[in-house]
């Protein structure tokens, strides 16, 4: 079996006949989704909290993450997102209107470097960013430091610089 042929989310995992791919999760309807989430009600409300939608990419299923974050939004529930912002735009705007806090990533600024170390070109993640910084939503800019890739304080100040001027940016980490 090769790999890269499995491409419909884990359905070729039961033809594996060696048992090399094995399914992590499993398929949810939003209403199973959310029955789990209202279970931990009290919680988010006594403590502030909320849901937070991450993990690989939420954003790829955007129809099944705007559900859920709509689903929440309409119990009282505070809604948050992680993403690497690199997908379009109409990916990240579908979901802005039942989105109360975008958590992302921002690598490394030069895109060459960002080329060779994600696999992918970073002028889709920066372009998202600034239109992100035009949305009335606050925003957690984040570097997760690779040691010899991004560790410097040059490349650091760089990204902090590209995100200074953002007018809803709550904090850099």
């Amino acid at each position: 079996m090769k790999r890269e042929l499995c491409t419909n989310y884990g359905r070729c995992t039961t033809e594996c006949y060696a048992e090399a791919l094995v399914m992590a999760g499993k398929e949810m309807k939003v209403q199973d989704v959310l029955k789990e989430i209202m279970e931990d009600y009290n919680y988010y409300i006594e403590s502030g909290g909320g849901l937070t939608l991450s993990g690989g990419e939420p954003l790829v299923q955007k129809e099944f993450a705007y559900e859920i974050l709509k689903s929440c939004k309409e119990n009282g529930v505070h809604t948050a997102i992680e993403t690497n912002i690199s997908l379009p735009w109409d990916h990240i705007s579908y979901v802005l209107p039942v989105t109360d806090l975008i958590m992302f990533d921002i690598k490394i600024m030069d895109d060459n470097l960002h080329k060779k170390w994600t696999g992918i070109s970073n002028k889709q993640i920066l372009q998202n960013a600034k239109k992100l910084s035009k949305e009335n939503i606050p925003l957690i800019a984040r570097t997760p430091i690779i040691p010899d890739v991004n560790d410097s304080s040059e490349e650091i100040c760089k990204i902090a610089e590209y995100i200074s001027f953002f007018p809803n940016l709550l904090y850099y980490e």
